[in-house]
């Protein structure tokens, strides 16, 4: 059931209701919290299913990365690519709920929850890194 409305909100170091930390040792700092809220269209459903992937680029300087970003299903699979302004490739390969079966998603075969390839300007092969699997091969 795909949402009518999705909100979203960015908390950081809020007190009321307490949003937006991260703890380290016992001291806790104030962190973005990307939170969001979806609205099902029919009213009188119990339960909404909706599938949200977000793509956070942190960043330094005043400029902002250029990039896209486009979404697909792959069968039972999932797959984001980030196409940078440089020619880099990322992609990420998962399974929703980040279940981890053996899978073929496309050109990737993995036990992985989520496979990271990633392919960088001037580079002949990718860079393979995985989620809680024991192995991942990706084609061409």
């Amino acid at each position: 059931i795909q949402p009518s409305e999705v909100k979203m909100s960015v908390h950081k170091g809020e007190k009321d209701p307490y949003l937006g930390y991260v703890a380290q040792g016992r001291k806790a700092y104030p962190a973005p919290l990307f939170q969001f809220a979806f609205v099902p269209k029919q009213s009188g459903w119990a339960m909404a299913r909706t599938e949200c992937v977000s793509v956070v680029v942190p960043f330094t300087g005043r400029s902002v990365p250029k990039f896209t970003a486009a979404a697909k299903v792959l069968g039972n699979s999932r797959e984001v690519t980030v196409r940078w302004a440089d020619g880099g490739v990322d992609r990420v390969v998962y399974r929703p709920g980040l279940a981890a079966p053996i899978f073929q998603a496309g050109d990737v075969r993995s036990d992985a929850a989520l496979v990271l390839i990633r392919k960088l300007p001037g580079e002949d092969t990718p860079r393979v890194e995985q989620l809680l699997g024991s192995y991942a091969e990706v084609g061409e």
